[in-house]
């Protein structure tokens, strides 16, 4: 069985503000930490329940804001995920 591997963005309490502020969804985002952190966990949980293996990504808006500048994208969903999955394969040695 191949087990298939995700990355997650990961926020901190402390930089949740900064977050809302870089993002071009921020609607899309929870105004509210501890909700974000709820749907997060449920989220993780389901994909975990599927078989998926998960890392948590500690996200830095600052950072991620210059990966996406360095790749030309917004900061959106579809760059939150390719982040994660860009750490993701680092980690496992199949830099992208």
């Amino acid at each position: 069985m191949i087990k298939r591997t995700a990355g997650i963005c990961w926020y901190s309490k402390e930089n949740y503000p900064r977050v809302l502020a870089v993002m071009a969804d921020a609607d899309v985002l929870p105004r509210n930490f501890h909700k974000w952190l709820k749907q997060a966990e449920t989220s993780e949980k389901h994909f975990r329940a599927q078989g998926w293996i998960i890392h948590r990504v500690d996200l830095d808006p600052d950072a991620f804001l210059r990966w996406c500048t360095e790749r030309n994208v917004d900061a959106n969903a579809d760059a939150r995920m390719a982040f994660a999955n860009d750490a993701v394969a680092r980690l496992n040695g199949n830099a992208r």
